[in-house]
């Protein structure tokens, strides 16, 4: 019950970013829904399972999937490639936490990478 409360008080935040087409931050829009600005600016409201339960009803994981895949396929992808980067960012997909590009080089030390460069420059 108390998730729900919390997501009502927490739909809005996510539709005004939506409908403004992230020209509100979430902070603008969690102040009209008396959320205190230090909660937000922390990120705090990202790590509830509310807001994350409210993200998957409302942009579910396979949904953005099914738009990745699509602009593999697509002419014009620039619309389409815009919403689905606003989706991961809104779920906190990139960064730490989300998405990761790893290479080979990962994990071994600088001095091996370089190395390697000098010695394809002979």
């Amino acid at each position: 019950m108390r998730i729900e409360k919390a997501k009502i008080r927490q739909r809005p935040i996510l539709k005004e970013i939506s409908d403004t087409l992230g020209k509100s931050t979430i902070i603008k829009a969690g102040k009209k829904q008396n959320y205190k600005e230090s909660y937000l600016k922390a990120g705090q409201i990202h790590k509830t399972k509310a807001w994350n339960e409210l993200l998957e009803e409302e942009l579910p994981d396979k949904d953005l999937m099914k738009v990745h895949k699509g602009l593999l396929k697509h002419k014009d992808w620039r619309a389409r490639d815009s919403g689905l980067d606003k989706g991961y960012k809104i779920k906190k997909r990139y960064g730490i936490n989300g998405v990761k590009f790893t290479s080979k080089w990962q994990g071994r030390p600088k001095e091996e990478i370089v190395e390697f460069i000098l010695g394809d420059l002979d």
